[in-house]
């Protein structure tokens, strides 16, 4: 939800960016209906469509790859640090709930 989100918003904004989602605890490749049913309805009503989406685990790689990894939760901010060695020495984490 938030990776879409997020597309739009620098979309509407002529901003390019390559963005990724990946869940703390996603299954690989589950579709969005198995994650969160109730998701796919209320993105919908906001005109966005989920159907498509498979998750992806967050990983070393992809935090690596990363500019910017950005958490809904604070839980999720330990797995990714954990996933950097235990430090953000870049300070690339940053949760939702902080901005």
């Amino acid at each position: 939800m938030a990776a879409a989100w997020a597309r739009r918003l620098l979309d509407d904004r002529f901003v390019a960016a390559e963005i990724r989602s990946a869940g703390t605890h996603a299954r690989e490749g589950a579709e969005a209906a198995e994650a969160a049913a109730y998701a796919i309805d209320a993105m919908r009503e906001l005109t966005f469509d989920l159907r498509s989406h498979r998750s992806t685990r967050l990983s070393a790689e992809l935090m690596s790859w990363a500019d910017h990894v950005v958490v809904m939760e604070p839980m999720h901010t330990e797995v990714a640090r954990g996933l950097l060695g235990g430090a953000d020495e870049q300070g690339k984490i940053r949760g939702l709930w902080l901005h």
